[in-house]
């Protein structure tokens, strides 16, 4: 599997499962382990790792409302007192 691809594969699984994509991911490498297709469940173990890395680099809900309301008029952390 190329690279890019797996990325393109990891972007997908992230948009259609959210924060669940990376579990999603990891049971589909441990069915294909069961199954006896070791290169299946490697690039399923290589798109969870990738899932992982897009979900840490990605604002949650809870952050982007936060930030949203800062900017909306709430206090601004940065201003000196």
């Amino acid at each position: 599997m190329l690279d890019e691809d797996l990325w393109k594969l990891a972007h997908q699984l992230v948009a259609k499962h959210g924060v669940r994509a990376t579990s999603f991911a990891n049971h589909q490498a441990l069915k294909a382990e069961h199954d006896g297709a070791k290169d299946l469940s490697d690039a399923w173990r290589a798109i969870a790792a990738a899932t992982v890395e897009i979900l840490r680099s990605e604002p949650s809900d809870e952050e982007i409302a936060h930030s949203s309301s800062s900017r909306a008029g709430g206090e601004d952390e940065e201003t000196p007192r």
